[in-house]
């Protein structure tokens, strides 16, 4: 059942359960549906191993689906406190539940954001993909595209083209975004969450796909390294999206996530 959360600001889909509760958090510019097959192989999983379906929470970022995006260009903090205000929201709802947040590349930016403003931590937070550390150096933009910015800032050039050139040396993601969604995109990709990763409380799972060239395997190693406890694993054959490739590994991570809460 969609429901909302934040005063609107934030739409998902809630499945009922018992004892802990689930939240999925996609990628950018995907929406919550990326995670329909995941939940079917949580919840068959749940059934296999005799223990209780959690309650699950399939959010719609806002910005995507059915969330309306932002008024103005935030970052991951924003999105953490509207996390923040979700979980607290259904507090009172759910009996104070375990809480495991389960984020896929920008889903994992805010699991991580939602940290520093956690009232009462989750009990594990498992991070598919998620570009936490940057493990090379940022590329210098072109000659080309810093002329242009140079030429903007002197008024020789206008803001439409400008955007054109932007256009031309963005990424496939700053493509695809416009308006507000376009500057909350340059806005998080320019984050950094190393000062944040170890002291974060709640057990970390770390699942990277070995073909991912978005995120490669070494960024999880990295983030691994300076966590207080988590624990990384790699998927053979599998890409950057790890919710649509592999379902059912995620699915076993989060059981055993789950399995670890009830301890």
């Amino acid at each position: 059942m969609l429901r909302g959360f934040s005063s609107g600001r934030i739409f998902g889909d809630f499945f009922p359960g018992d004892g802990e509760l689930v939240v999925c958090m996609h990628g950018w510019a995907r929406t919550k549906e990326d995670f329909s097959p995941f939940i079917s192989e949580l919840l068959t999983g749940c059934d296999r191993l005799g223990i209780s379906k959690p309650a699950i929470l399939n959010l719609d970022l806002p910005g995507f689906g059915s969330s309306p995006a932002p008024e103005a260009a935030v970052g991951t903090d924003w999105y953490g406190e509207v996390l923040e205000e979700v979980l607290v929201s259904l507090d009172s709802e759910l009996n104070s539940p375990d809480t495991i947040l389960l984020g896929h590349s920008l889903g994992g930016r805010v699991a991580v954001s939602h940290s520093a403003v956690a009232k009462r931590p989750p009990c594990a937070i498992v991070l598919a993909g998620a570009p936490l550390i940057r493990i090379k150096p940022k590329a210098r933009p072109s000659l080309k595209f810093q002329a242009a910015k140079k030429l903007r800032s002197l008024g020789l050039l206008s803001e439409s083209s400008m955007d054109k050139i932007r256009d031309q040396f963005g990424s496939s993601d700053y493509r695809a975004t416009q308006g507000v969604m376009r500057q909350v995109f340059v806005k998080i990709v320019n984050e950094d969450y190393e000062s944040l990763i170890p002291a974060i409380e709640s057990k970390v799972y770390l699942v990277s796909g070995e073909l991912d060239d978005q995120v490669p395997p070494e960024v999880a190693k990295e983030v691994s390294a300076i966590s207080r406890d988590a624990t990384s694993e790699v998927l053979e054959g599998v890409g950057h999206f790890i919710p649509i490739q592999a379902p059912t590994k995620l699915a076993e991570v989060l059981l055993g996530a789950l399995m670890g809460c009830d301890r």
